[in-house]
């Protein structure tokens, strides 16, 4: 695992706390609001009931307190109680991880236990340090608290120990709506395991590309950006170099997981309420053909649904199953050629 010291402290044998908000207790009757992040390895049910049928994403072979930052974001449907119904948003927010949702399925409803909910900062806070340094955190940034009483963000993968006071830290917070605006400007490389420091603190970065701020005979102020993290810290200029940004990997997304149907006759039409015993979980965002008729009194389908991420975790094989009643099933009506032929004479 790689380190980044900031601020005050580096972060020593990895003595974190458990956390600094107790999510269950008096916490149960604390509306939440927004959006929450949620830990990879939580349990999804079906449910508000530790008896439902439930769906585990990923697992941890280590303690969350050594996980910072493995989380994903989903959008608050009702807050108030030991489980939480959450919807699958599929967006990654301030996180470097989304769940990824079919694109025939809609409005994916689940709970998850208070528990199981990560802290997240709620209350922006930045630092400038007097050698011109800073740290500057956005709402929705995932941390996890030592016993220090400070907290641990991540820098994909990378930890910083701040000085985060905890009345800034909660379980919900308001997503910030992106502006869409994509800044251009020079952009520099930093090589690998370059010593920099952070506050007057020494720390080695990994690669990392970065931004000029200012020049300082034989060192530079440079901005390093991940995700909600923006980072001032001063390096050896003999360390940069231009990128070239021809060579810079924009990349898409598909925003889903695309389903490709083997197309039947019988199908579940656009907005058709889909449950896991009787109580609705999804709806169809638009036809969903079944590859047969069904035989009994629902129809139902197997979706996968999935975190995508750029952290490492290790995936379960768990599946969602989901029914709609036989009655809601729809038949095409399909003719041939020579019948419309005959219908015009």
């Amino acid at each position: 695992m790689r380190f980044l010291a900031c601020s005050l402290l580096l972060v020593s044998a990895h003595a974190f706390a458990a956390s600094k908000i107790d999510p269950a207790g008096a916490a149960e009757a604390q509306i939440l609001r927004g959006n929450v992040l949620v830990w990879h390895d939580a349990t999804l049910f079906a449910e508000p009931s530790e008896t439902a049928r439930t769906l585990q994403l990923a697992t941890f072979d280590a303690a969350r307190k050594h996980r910072v930052g493995h989380v994903v974001p989903m959008k608050v449907i009702a807050g108030k109680g030991p489980f939480i119904e959450v919807e699958l948003a599929g967006d990654e927010d301030c996180t470097w991880s989304r769940v990824v949702v079919p694109d025939d399925l809609a409005r994916v409803r689940m709970f998850v236990r208070r528990a199981d909910l990560a802290p997240v900062l709620v209350k922006s806070f930045t630092k400038t340090f007097e050698d011109g340094t800073s740290i500057s955190l956005d709402v929705g940034t995932p941390l996890v608290a030592t016993d220090a009483n400070t907290y641990v963000v991540s820098l994909h993968g990378d930890e910083l120990e701040v000085d985060v006071p905890a009345t800034s830290v909660g379980h919900a917070y308001v997503p910030k709506k992106s502006a869409g605006v994509i800044a251009a400007g020079q952009t520099l490389a930093i090589a690998a395991a370059t010593k920099a420091t952070l506050g007057g603190r020494a720390l080695s970065l990994t690669a990392w590309k970065g931004g000029p701020i200012e020049k300082r005979a034989d060192h530079a102020v440079v901005a390093i950006e991940e995700r909600c993290v923006t980072a001032h810290v001063i390096v050896p200029s003999k360390a940069l170099a231009d990128v070239d940004d021809s060579t810079l990997d924009v990349g898409t997304s598909s925003g889903g997981s695309s389903i490709m149907n083997l197309r039947g006759e019988c199908y579940l039409p656009r907005l058709t309420p889909l449950s896991i015993g009787e109580r609705q979980v999804a709806v169809a965002a638009k036809p969903i053909y079944l590859h047969a008729e069904p035989t009994g009194k629902h129809a139902c389908i197997h979706r996968a649904i999935r975190i995508e991420s750029a952290l490492e975790i290790k995936r379960t094989d768990e599946k969602l199953r989901i029914c709609a009643p036989a009655a809601n099933v729809a038949r095409e009506v399909t003719r041939s050629a020579r019948s419309r032929g005959a219908a015009h004479r």
